[in-house]
């Protein structure tokens, strides 16, 4: 699964909305809406999440497990 995958609960990602949806396809233009970017931003590999393929059932956080997080800076947020 790729950093951009809204549909897969183990990528956390804020680039999309709720509900992304194809309004519109022209050959190989699609025109989406729900998604937090720039119009006419090129996208440039959309897939579709499919469960048996994408769900990694045994990834964990790796040597990031059981650290202690630090507060961002003021102004940060």
């Amino acid at each position: 699964p790729g950093i951009l995958d809204p549909l897969n609960p183990y990528v956390f990602t804020h680039s999309f909305g709720d509900d992304p949806k194809i309004k519109t396809r022209d050959k190989n233009i699609l025109v989406v809406e729900g998604i937090d970017v720039l119009n006419a931003t090129p996208l440039l590999d959309i897939k579709p999440y499919i469960p048996r393929f994408d769900r990694i059932e045994t990834a964990s956080e790796g040597w990031t497990a059981n650290k202690q997080w630090r507060q961002k800076p003021e102004g940060r947020e």
